[in-house]
């Protein structure tokens, strides 16, 4: 069979073989594959252009906040840009500009041409529709019916419908991804599904947009499903979307103004649609009410919160009759339980619900935590002595006694300091009325941080389980913080009585404005926004669960409703001169400006296991007005609902992949993984030669997490400023020459809630002198005095989704792989040195030489932090190098092209190496390539040859030291056939690794293997 295999293969590759060419290979690494005579035959500029290919830094940044500065790395969509931010755009004039869908991607993805798909749409389709009745009912029809429109409803195509004059445009645009942005604080979303439409003049621009945030929300409801689920909700339950922006210019004065809201509908209720919210029918009321007190400075472990008392309102009077559990634990213990049950320990890490293609990460996942109601119950039916056996066959009592304990709620007042945790549980259960309303009075001082969270049973016959079923029984939702301490009060002096209210988020508005003043280099740009978050309660009799249908005409939902208010603004200024510049910011988002929705949704299940599953964790749907997306492409890097890209691949993440700064070609491949496999090419044979890991990497890292903030995938919303943070920033320049840049400035942050901080004072020293048309040399030194104990985490996206879920006989394909990395504060309190040093020279015209050079020394300084915690003094030294050198040959039809490269990176804290952080890896790599004709070739590579391996030295652990050897002969064809561009390469690689130490021979391996590729694009 593999002989017939092989057989065929060389026949097809032979057959394509007399076919005209009209391909030439593509790389952004062609700068060392250039021959002589090619590099002759290029002009200064584009030499300098080749060169800078290679440069593994990014420009310095103006401002700490993000406004856009990074578009430079990606395409463009649309015109016209404001210099420092990124607003809003008008499609009044222009028309749409149809997305690039990832079915054209693929052509790119084979490195082919890269074009728009051209949108048809034909007679009785919808733009929108919504209906209102005289029974209170109501819905929403989203744009349908378009010409390739896939089978499950989900929309490709556009309506547009547009008037215009000299004077004035007018458009109306419905598209299941509608490109929208109002302001930085307000509104980003890069395929709103639903429709806008837009006004411009000579002076003022306007737009309205209204959206189905979810798209389609509904149940299964086709057979052999259909009984066992709820009815359609289709056009009853969801989240809708209205926005406005006006802007109007004044000369060099720019306003805008802003709305938007988010809000969910219970479309057959009385008052259903009203735009503040409201709670949907499939919603649960409350079993328990939890409230929790932490200290909102742990690290100190002092000064946290004293609790004089606690109250419990229910409908506005008190109930003393409740009496509360009260349960001490540790809050780095949120993830942690004492349940022995497999099945049941991954209950304080709910994962998302999406069947195929589920992400990792969400914006909850990543820090939302939920009440430890499974032990609590567990530990509850051991106190009554109610289902022992199922207590003791699934329980560790013993480990419980060290996590937790009970307290007495008459010993007042109690003090809770550094990570512990005092949550008290009030069981509702005994009130057999309807509730409208639950609140709690608190009396409390220090440096509080207070939380609330309810649990719940979906359980149609509501009330306690009896059966042990602790787990699945009961559900919670996630804690949320409700009330913070300003600063961090340690003297007893700000004693207050607090009331707080329970209840679900119902909507979220945001409504502001924003400024632009431009006038001789001098740029000011600012904006102000209020948020207002509602929420209402659950109304019913405590414990009720899901109901059995939801029907049409039901009467308003009794609950109380509320909001709480907070604001975010900035202000930023520049202003250039010949040899100098000046540039401020000055910020503030507040601790309860929440620019999302957390919508509660009973149930996402799709048993048919396709596309449109809804991505939510814990019955949780986190809907954000401004996404986070870092590569600022059609694609959130998170999507709440599941969309189609390709036969049978789904994915609930950006499929082409979340890799800030690595796609500095922009083909929609990351520049670490260009054959989409799942091993990054820095630890591939042959491609490793070209491609190094992030810790080589130079640039801005304003958060001090050890990643250049130009590659870091955040998981957060992208807005300018992190949320609960408040600072100023100021940024100047001098520049004595022209290729010499001297740089002094000054960011201070802290938490708005939180009393944490992230300062630095710096000075930097920059150099970008271009040698010529030989080479360019770019240099930076800095001097930083830092202080940062707040942990920003990173996700880096470490294997992409591989090529072959192009294939139709796939059953399904792997999506996004991702590693969480952890922010380890080694800046609490340091002095720090920095230098690199990147140049790239090609002074003889067949050698290149590369250099990059990054070293640092962090010397933490020894003392009391602000905090009260120690810092011993220590210094951590980081140098990581690179040196490449390649020749570049042609004899005839022969290009003969060595190389030899080192790779060298060393980590140590006072001259102890850390273990992983101390190698070198240095090889030889050959090439040599013949062509046959223009369009076939013979390419032979030795990556390592006897005598002189790739050679890794791990200087720490010797056992992992390795030699390994990598030979490959490949012969490939470039053609066109009927339309189609076609690769084919047929080859053979033998490759061998063997380590110095026995200990792990038995990872030695020698293999071979033969290989027929054929790449079909037009």
């Amino acid at each position: 069979m593999f002989f017939r295999m092989f057989r065929t293969g060389i026949l097809i590759f032979l057959s394509l073989s007399f076919f005209p060419d009209i391909l030439s290979p593509q790389s952004i690494y062609d700068i060392r594959k250039l021959t002589e005579q090619d590099w002759l035959s290029k002009t200064t500029e584009e030499r300098l252009q080749a060169l800078n290919t290679a440069h593994q830094y990014t420009q310095n940044q103006t401002f700490i906040g993000d406004f856009g500065r990074y578009y430079d790395l990606y395409k463009r969509w649309g015109y016209n840009y404001y210099e420092m931010n990124d607003r809003y755009e008008n499609y009044a004039f222009r028309g749409f500009e149809n997305y690039n869908i990832i079915e054209d991607r693929r052509k790119r993805w084979v490195y082919n041409e890269f074009g728009d798909r051209i949108m048809n749409v034909y007679t009785d389709a919808t733009i929108w529709r919504e209906t209102y009745t005289g029974d209170d009912n109501y819905s929403v029809e989203m744009p349908n019916n378009y010409i390739n429109a896939v089978a499950t409803g989900e929309v490709d195509g556009v309506w547009v419908a547009q008037e215009a004059t000299d004077d004035w445009a007018v458009s109306a645009i419905g598209a299941g991804s509608i490109r929208t942005k109002f302001s930085p604080l307000t509104l980003s979303i890069p395929n709103m599904h639903g429709m806008r439409i837009d006004f411009q003049s000579a002076n003022t621009n306007a737009a309205l947009v209204s959206s189905s945030m979810l798209g389609k929300l509904s149940y299964e409801t086709r057979e052999p499903f259909a009984a066992a689920l709820p009815t359609p909700v289709v056009d009853r339950e969801g989240v809708l979307l209205r926005g406005g922006y006006f802007q109007r210019k004044f000369g060099t004065l720019t306003l805008g103004a802003s709305y938007v809201n988010e809000y969910s509908i219970q479309a057959n209720r009385e008052g259903g649609d009203s735009w503040y919210g409201t709670i949907v029918d499939f919603t649960p009321t409350p079993l328990i009410a939890a409230i929790r007190f932490l200290d909102d400075s742990p690290v100190d472990g002092e000064g946290g919160p004293i609790i004089y008392d606690v109250r419990l309102l229910v409908n506005g009077e008190y109930r003393y009759d409740i009496i509360p559990d009260i349960m001490s634990d540790d809050i780095t213990r949120d993830r942690t339980t004492a349940i022995t049950k497999v099945t049941e320990q991954d209950y304080l890490t709910p994962s998302g619900t999406a069947r195929i293609g589920r992400a990792d990460f969400d914006l909850l996942s990543v820090e939302g935590s939920i009440p430890k109601y499974a032990d609590y119950f567990y530990l509850k039916d051991i106190m009554k002595g109610a289902n022992i056996k199922n207590a003791v066959d699934n329980y560790d009592t013993e480990l419980s006694e060290q996590y937790y304990k009970f307290l007495d709620p008459t010993a007042l007042p109690i003090h809770v300091d550094g990570t512990k945790t005092v949550t008290y549980f009030y069981d509702l259960s005994t009130i057999r009325n309807q509730v409208n309303r639950v609140q709690f009075e608190v009396v409390i001082s220090n440096d509080y941080r207070i939380q609330t969270a309810m649990i719940y049973t979906r359980n149609s016959e509501g009330g306690h389980d009896t059966a042990g079923k602790n787990k699945s029984y009961y559900d919670a939702t996630y804690w949320r913080t409700m009330a913070q301490a300003e600063g961090n009060v340690k003297d007893n002096s700000n004693v207050r009585t607090l009331k707080i209210d329970f209840g679900l988020q119902v909507a979220s508005i945001t409504y502001g404005f924003d400024m632009d003043f431009q006038y001789r280099g001098l740029k000011i740009s600012g904006e102000y926004v209020t948020n207002s978050t509602h929420y209402m309660y659950p109304d019913g009799s405590p414990g009720t669960g899901l109901p059995a249908s939801s029907n049409f005409g039901q009467t308003p939902r009794t609950g109380h409703k509320w909001a709480e208010l907070d604001h975010a603004y900035y202000i930023i200024a520049k202003k250039n001169w010949k040899r100098f510049e000046f540039a401020g910011e000055l910020f503030k988002m507040g601790k309860f400006f929440r620019l999302y929705l957390d919508y509660y949704i009973a149930s996402t299940s799709n048993v048919n296991y396709t596309i449109g599953d809804i991505d939510a964790r814990n019955n949780t749907l986190r809907i954000p007005l401004i996404e986070d997306n870092d590569d600022d492409d059609q694609y959130p890097d998170i999507m709440n609902v599941q969309r189609t890209m390709g036969y049978q691949f789904y994915t609930s993440e950006d499929p082409d992949g979340v890799f800030p700064g690595l796609d500095k070609d922009n083909d929609s491949i990351p520049d670490n993984n260009k054959n989409s496999d799942l091993i990054p090419d820095y630890n591939e044979p042959f491609m490793m030669f070209d491609v190094d890991p992030d810790e080589f990497v130079f640039g801005d890292d304003f958060n001090n997490n050890s990643i250049p903030d130009f590659r870091e995938d955040d998981m957060k919303m992208d807005t300018p400023y992190d949320l609960d943070r408040k600072g100023y920033h100021i940024y100047g320049r001098y520049t004595p020459f022209r290729n010499v840049n001297l740089v002094a400035g000054s960011f201070h942050t802290g938490g708005v809630g939180l009393d944490n901080r992230t300062n630095d004072d710096y000075v930097k020293l920059l150099v970008n002198y271009p040698l010529y048309d030989i080479g360019k040399l770019y240099a930076e030194y800095r001097f930083e005095k830092i202080q940062d104990d707040i942990p920003d985490y990173y996700v880096e996206t470490y294997a992409s989704t591989p090529a072959r879920y192009l294939c139709p006989s796939c059953p399904r394909a792997e999506h996004l792989r991702r590693r969480l990395h952890h922010d380890y504060l080694e800046y609490k309190d340091s002095k720090v040195n920095r230098f690199y040093v990147d140049s790239v020279i090609r002074a003889i015209p067949s050698v290149t030489m590369e250099n990059h050079v990054k070293m640092e020394r962090n010397r933490q300084l020894e003392g009391d932090l602000y905090d009260n915690t120690y810092q011993p003094g220590d210094v951590i030294d980081t140098i990581a190098m690179i040196h490449k050198i390649t020749y570049t040959r042609q004899f005839g039809n022969w290009i003969f092209s060595p190389g030899f490269k080192l790779r060298f990176y060393k980590k140590d804290v006072s001259d102890i190496p850390r273990l992983g952080d101390y190698y070198r890896l240095y090889f030889p790599l050959i090439t040599c390539k013949y062509f046959i004709n223009p369009r076939t070739d013979i390419m032979l590579g030795f990556q390592g040859i006897p005598g002189f391996e790739m050679n890794y030295k791990d200087f720490i652990q010797g056992e992992n030291d390795y030699k390994q050897t990598n030979y490959m002969i490949q012969l490939q064809n470039r053609n066109i056939y009927y339309g189609y561009n076609i690769w084919s390469a047929i080859g053979i690689k033998i490759d061998e690794l063997r380590f110095r130490e026995e200990l792990n021979a038995i990872s030695n391996y020698k293999s071979s293997t033969l290989f027929i590729n054929i790449l079909l694009g037009v």
